[in-house]
């Protein structure tokens, strides 16, 4: 905060120094001398300080004031440093230096870390080429010190920077971990190297386009290659941090995605058949290194990869069937093809499950000519003939299922023989089939049912059985005329083809009646566009038994066919009566025909009762109770049809009359009627239906009253006179 002044004036003897401007003030005057030590105020400091000056002789001759100004200055600058802007890493021994500071000055700069040495000052300047010097393949430090023009030191500024320059080492590639085919446009590449940060992959050769610089990696998957079906190569290089690039270096892989062609497989040189469970292969395929032989469908499983070879062994693994042997082929570049296959039939059996069968299996014909019905399973020829163990010279045919024949029998059981052969010239056994020759035709022999006897309403189904003397066989629907009482229902064939006995339904409709059921007449069947036939075709003749003799319908059961309802059907309870004050009633009931009854107190007669036996009268517990009652019942007849619900009703009351009372002329205490007594009654009472009678008497028990129309009002005789007389009355309801 010191400074030295140099003062000069001619004859002065004083000095007046001040920081007041015009040195009007802040001073005083002191001996005057040509040099002094002067101290800045405390506002001078760090800033232009100006100090003023005037003199005077000792005369007390003042001069002019007059000046100097010096800037104050104590704080030091400040300032910082980049290498290469502020890169980590550098390959040259020349770095470019870029510096800033706080004010102008100078700089010095040294290769330490401390600024250590005697300084070089040099004008500051923003940027600067500067040799690291001997600071190679290691961490080299650049420190520098600025100083301003008061000089002022500023503290020592470094940075430091890798220097390198030696390239990354150890560098490899190999596409698909070194295989020399591949089948993918897109491979690995397994990248090798020390030292390297980036790689730059190429399809270019020499690394010199087509590529981009990329992290490091010891495996870059998806690189696509540059040439397809071809020999392909891929190009890489490498560089460090300190941009250090490596030679360009390549690896090879043969791409191939086109599988073998002109696949084929034979088995046996083609042949269709053989006897034997090892057979020869012939694989065959253009341009194949593998082959994959496997039973399974689809080449899925049971195989490995084996060298290809035009001529292989095999075992096949099913015999007495057909066997698929399934072979696939691949490449060097494991190019697959489809999944083929080629079969072969292994038989050392003959034909199997051989059968023959004369017109389905028929048990007789009324022809000469037949059908034959032949089958064997792997039979391709076959060999028939009339004679027993096919024992005559064999003429072989075609196989085949149907076959026209002649049979050498008439009237008696006829046999055709067979035997067969297959593509592998097994042969079976002779077997044969037999069949009646039959020309008489079928009669009927008798008519019944398998309906119980009995009666029979409408909507019955009784089923109607005509029996013949042979097993018939039926086509369409025949019919059975049945005598119903008026006009002839039809019994309709059901059931029963292939027996002897034909099965007809009849159902009972309203308005049949037969007392005894029967068919209409001999004539009866009709078959319109039906047939009915035995086994060997023959039509049948169709004459039935007569009704009602021997062997007819009636004669063999005793079936009768009601439709009417009964009749004339009433109920009536108590009599017909209106009221009871009884739950125990009779009932009256009348149908004509009837066998059963069914009585309930449910309307509609659906439920509350059982069937019982008819009958006129009936004791009954009615259901209502101090009200309207009702009684249903229905009848049915021993054909079980049934009438209608019918009912009758009687109103059940079994309450007497209540809210009694009798007053003696209008409740008065006293009378003083002469003789003989008479008084006015007031009479009251109600009940459920209606009181209709009432009993009025002197005695204390009605004993002596009789009964009589109830009224409200009723003149009386009284018996007792001067004293106190009662009289007494009861009432009786409708219901009794």
């Amino acid at each position: 905060d010191s400074i030295s002044l140099a003062l000069s004036a001619n004859e002065a003897s004083e000095v007046y120094l001040t920081s007041t401007p015009g040195c009007s003030s802040g001073g005083t005057w002191e001996t005057y001398v040509n040099a002094r030590a002067w101290t800045l105020a405390p506002n001078q400091l760090n800033t232009n300080a100006t100090l003023y000056a005037k003199f005077k002789d000792l005369a007390g001759n003042e001069t002019a004031c007059v000046s100097d100004s010096i800037i104050h200055d104590s704080i030091a600058p400040t300032g910082s440093l980049e290498i290469n802007s502020n890169a980590s890493y550098t390959n040259s021994t020349t770095v470019n230096l870029t510096l800033a500071m706080s004010e102008a000055g100078e700089m010095s700069i040294w290769n330490s870390d401390q600024c250590a040495g005697t300084p070089a000052w040099e004008s500051f300047s923003s940027s600067k080429s500067w040799s690291i010097g001997t600071q190679t393949n290691q961490i080299a430090v650049v420190s520098v010190r600025f100083r301003d023009q008061a000089g002022n030191q500023s503290s020592c500024v470094s940075k430091a920077v890798i220097h390198d320059d030696i390239p990354p080492q150890s560098i490899s590639i190999l596409l698909d971990n070194g295989l020399l085919y591949t089948n993918k446009q897109k491979v690995t590449a397994f990248l090798g190297s020390n030292g390297a940060s980036e790689i730059y992959l190429t399809n270019t050769p020499g690394c010199d386009s087509g590529g981009a610089w990329e992290p490091v990696t010891n495996e870059r998957a998806d690189w696509t290659l540059g040439q397809f079906n071809a020999s392909a190569t891929v190009y890489v290089k490498f560089r460090d941090l300190a941009l250090n690039e490596t030679a360009c270096i390549s690896d090879s892989i043969i791409h191939d995605n086109i599988a073998p062609t002109n696949i084929s497989l034979n088995i046996n040189s083609s042949a269709a058949y053989t006897r034997e469970l090892p057979v020869v292969l012939s694989p065959q395929a253009t341009g194949a290194s593998q082959m994959y032989i496997s039973n399974s469908e689809g080449c899925a499983t049971g195989g490995t990869w084996e060298t290809y070879n035009t001529t292989k062994s095999w075992t096949l693994p099913q015999s007495n069937a057909t066997n698929l042997v399934y072979i696939k082929y691949k490449d060097l570049a494991q190019n697959e093809t489809a999944c083929i296959s080629h079969s072969i039939i292994h038989d050392n059996i003959p034909p199997q499950n051989p059968t023959i069968s004369i017109n389905l299996g028929a048990e007789r014909t009324n022809a000469i000519g037949v059908t034959l019905t032949l089958s064997a399973i792997g039979a391709s020829q076959m060999w028939l003939t009339n004679t027993p163990g096919c024992s005559e010279a064999p003429t072989w045919q075609d196989y085949a299922t149907l076959q026209s024949w002649n049979l050498a029998q008439t009237n008696a059981e006829a046999v055709v023989y067979v035997k067969y052969i297959d593509l592998a010239g097994n042969e079976t056994d002779c077997l044969g089939d037999t069949i009646i020759h039959d020309s008489t035709p079928p009669v009927i022999s008798r008519v019944s049912s398998s309906t119980p006897d009995g009666y029979y309403k409408a909507g019955s189904v009784i089923s109607l059985q005509v029996v013949f003397n042979e097993p018939v066989v039926v086509s369409g629907t025949p019919l059975l005329a049945v005598a119903t009482g008026g006009a002839p229902v039809n019994a309709i064939y059901t059931s029963g083809s292939g027996t002897d006995t034909l099965t007809f339904l009849y159902t009972v409709v309203q308005g049949n009646t037969n007392n005894d059921l029967d068919y209409v007449s001999t004539n009866s069947i009709t078959i319109s566009d039906a047939s009915i036939r035995d086994l060997a075709t023959n039509a049948a003749i169709l004459n039935l038994p007569s009704p009602g003799a021997l062997n007819s319908l009636s004669y063999a059961k005793s079936i009768v066919i009601d439709t009417t309802p009964p009749t004339s059907t009433s109920i009536s309870i108590l009599n017909s009566a209106s009221y009871t004050n009884s739950s125990d009633t009779s009932l009256n009931l009348n149908a004509t025909g009837a066998s059963e009854m069914f009585v309930s107190n449910n309307s509609g007669c659906n439920s509350g009762g059982d069937w019982e036996p008819y009958s006129a009268s009936r004791a009954w517990t009615l259901l209502q109770q101090n009200a309207t009652a009702t009684v249903y019942v229905k009848f049915k007849d021993l054909a079980q049809n049934e009438s209608s619900c019918i009912s009758d009703t009687i109103i059940h009351d079994d309450i007497p009359p209540d809210s009694n009372s009798i007053l003696i002329n209008g409740g008065s205490e006293r009378t003083n009627a002469a003789s003989p007594y008479q008084v006015t009654l007031t009479l009251s009472s109600t009940d459920l239906n209606s009181v209709t009678h009432m009993m009025i008497s002197n005695n204390s028990n009605c004993g002596t009253g009789t009964w009589e129309s109830y009224n409200t009002s009723k003149h009386w005789l009284l018996e007792q006179n001067n004293a106190l007389a009662t009289v007494f009355v009861k009432f009786r309801d409708i219901a009794n």
